[in-house]
């Protein structure tokens, strides 16, 4: 007896594509809708280092790091920028305490912007005055978008020997003080 081998008939599978590719956007599509970005305006925690002695370009002791006023002595221009009740930019001032000039607190804000820049030209342009650093001291609830409307004014500013300012120094002032 002879046993005829049989070939082996193989049948091919066959994969649906289109279902395949339904289900690939539908997940795509869920995925896109309920997506919830991060809030760009969260804190960041940093391990900043511990506090040392700060001395200003003429070498005078400013403070030994527990100085509140982290400004006291350093030769640059302090911009507070307070937010209104909106979490907008309220108003703008330039200066300390002992010599504050309301800059801008009225207008929408390409107004109070153009009023800023108009500021802080005039006084980078003065050759007698020893600014060539910017101190932004910003309220912590205003929105991003106005803040970096801000950073934007800064890196248009010219000092008055035509170099641009590139020394700006951020400073977060708590909320809802003034």
């Amino acid at each position: 007896m002879s046993r005829k081998k049989k070939k082996n008939q193989h049948e091919e599978v066959t994969l649906n594509l289109t279902a395949m590719l339904d289900m690939a956007f539908q997940l795509l599509a869920y995925l896109i809708l309920t997506f919830r970005s991060p809030s760009v305006e969260a804190q960041i925690a940093l391990r900043m280092p511990d506090p040392v002695a700060v001395s200003d370009k003429k070498g005078k002791d400013v403070g030994d790091g527990t100085n509140k006023d982290p400004l006291k002595g350093l030769d640059q221009l302090v911009v507070n920028v307070y937010s209104d009740k909106a979490g907008g930019i309220g108003q703008i001032t330039s200066g300390k305490k002992d010599k504050i000039t309301e800059v801008a607190s009225k207008g929408t804000l390409e107004q109070k912007m153009a009023r800023l820049k108009r500021h802080l030209q005039e006084i980078l342009n003065d050759p007698g005055l020893p600014f060539d650093k910017v101190a932004l001291q910003i309220e912590g609830d205003i929105a991003y978008d106005d803040v970096m409307q801000v950073v934007d004014v800064c890196a248009q500013l010219k000092l008055h020997d035509g170099k641009p300012l590139q020394n700006v120094t951020f400073i977060e002032l708590p909320s809802g003080k003034k």
